[in-house]
């Protein structure tokens, strides 16, 4: 269940247990943020690179599934 924990600040849950992950939408123009591995590790440097909004799902996409 996703639990909104700020004004555009969400705590998603893991499909793999856990404590889950944080998104912020304030972050990125929009764009948003993830704590996940996926988004630190590689959709940040692509949305650095693009500054754009790119799907998950996509080449280059600049957004992890929990977005």
């Amino acid at each position: 269940m996703i639990e909104a924990i700020g004004r555009l600040q969400f705590r998603v849950p893991s499909s793999k247990g856990g404590e889950g992950y944080i998104v912020d939408f304030e972050e990125n123009d929009g764009n948003g943020i993830c704590h996940c591995w996926d988004f630190i590790s590689r959709r940040q440097a692509n949305y650095d690179e693009q500054k754009a909004t790119v799907r998950y799902g996509t080449p280059k996409a600049t957004q992890c599934k929990h977005i």
